[in-house]
């Protein structure tokens, strides 16, 4: 039977169902230039997936029979990132993700450039995503995205029709992930 929509506010109401827009995202990209726009920044996100995880099995065959899902044998996370940010008047937020494009690999061909950059991920980089509780002030969570380099800086769509915030997105890609705090409930440490 489906739960009552009376039900489900009183539920989200008593605290213990979280809203998708109790979020924010924090960046450090390891590099002066982009770090001194990025950690002064207030960035609005229409949306960003918490990312997950999954545990692989190995197939074990014994007497003919096949036993699927017996052995773990790896551990696989998302690390693959996307999100939605509203643009800045002056457009720095989004040069700032391109600076940091740029330092791994520099696109300034009319400067000379021939592609050149470090070309390796900056162990300094990481995203944090932090998750508020019903105050939106008092930080629940946090997931540290570590390693972060940026691969996309999409494009912001301009137009007459309609007054909608600018917005452009960014893709991430991280090596791995994990959550640096918890402070509510039984299980504050995923290990």
């Amino acid at each position: 039977m489906a739960t009552p929509v009376s039900q489900f506010l009183a539920q989200a109401t008593a605290n213990n169902i979280r809203c998708n827009n109790q979020w924010e995202a924090e960046f450090i990209s390891g590099y002066d230039d982009v770090d001194a726009v990025l950690t002064a920044a207030v960035m609005f996100g229409d949306s960003f997936s918490i990312p997950g995880r999954t545990i692989n099995y190995a197939a074990v065959h014994y007497k003919g029979f096949e036993m699927a899902n017996l052995v773990p044998t790896n551990v696989q996370m998302d690390v693959e990132h996307t999100m939605n940010i509203k643009a800045d008047v002056a457009g720095e937020y989004r040069r700032a993700f391109l600076r940091w494009q740029n330092h791994v690999m520099n696109m300034d061909i009319e400067g000379g450039s021939y592609f050149e950059g470090n070309r390796a991920v900056n162990p300094n980089s990481n995203a944090r995503i932090k998750l508020f509780s019903k105050d939106n002030e008092t930080v629940n969570e946090v997931y540290k995205l570590v390693n972060i380099v940026v691969t996309n800086v999409g494009p912001i769509e301009l137009t007459y029709q309609g007054g909608d915030a600018a917005s452009f997105q960014v893709q991430m890609k991280s090596t791995y992930w994990y959550i640096e705090k918890a402070t509510e409930g039984r299980l504050t440490d995923q290990r």
